[in-house]
């Protein structure tokens, strides 16, 4: 899971595996952010380079979200100070795909806000949901990505892009997976019987 939870890693893996991926740019040096920008159409996001916990006097612990960075801040000196993960945006509908041992759990999610932020998480439960199934191809390369990382559960994030299909965000190695009301005990269901058949 340490090792799982690095997204550029994770990139790297799932494009091996012939997932379609954002254009992604690391780097601490500001001027080849603006350069990255414009190739990739001119609305970039940046995200942390691994799952963090963040805590705050005030607000208590939470997550850092996924952003887009204004024109404005493309140049920022403060990007020099460590690296950063810049992604092209991919706008399209969000897909949430928990993966218990082989078994395949997906659900498409729609903001009530349309206009609002560019992470889904960020809506908290102003969403609704509607479960999707998986194309084939998405799930052979989906496997082969699990077992390059060496996981047996995942809740990977997807968006699905007309023309494009279903491009691959992040996964998440100890992700959430009961927040969609009927996916729940499904998922519930599939982690017991895997516990329970590796357990005898």
């Amino acid at each position: 899971m340490a090792d799982a939870r690095v997204k550029p890693h994770q990139l790297a893996v799932a494009a091996r595996c012939g997932l379609q991926v954002p254009a992604t740019l690391i780097t601490n040096e500001p001027e080849m952010v603006s350069d990255f920008a414009r190739s990739a159409g001119g609305r970039i996001i940046t995200k942390s380079l691994a799952t963090m916990v963040t805590v705050d006097d005030v607000r208590g612990s939470g997550v850092l979200y996924t952003a887009e960075v204004a024109e404005d801040l493309w140049g920022d000196p403060g990007i020099a100070a460590t690296a950063h993960l810049f992604q092209e945006l991919i706008e399209g509908v969000d897909i949430r795909l928990t993966v218990v041992a082989g078994e395949f759990f997906a659900a498409e999610i729609y903001p009530t806000d349309l206009g609002g932020p560019v992470d889904i998480r960020a809506h908290n439960e102003n969403v609704s949901y509607r479960v999707v199934e998986v194309p084939d191809g998405v799930r052979r390369r989906v496997l082969d990505l699990l077992r390059e990382l060496r996981l047996a559960f995942a809740a990977l994030d997807f968006r699905v892009v007309p023309g494009r299909g279903w491009i691959f965000l992040e996964a998440n190695p100890n992700g959430q997976w009961a927040f969609i009301p009927e996916l729940r005990d499904p998922i519930a269901q599939a982690i017991a019987d895997f516990l329970e058949t590796s357990c005898r």
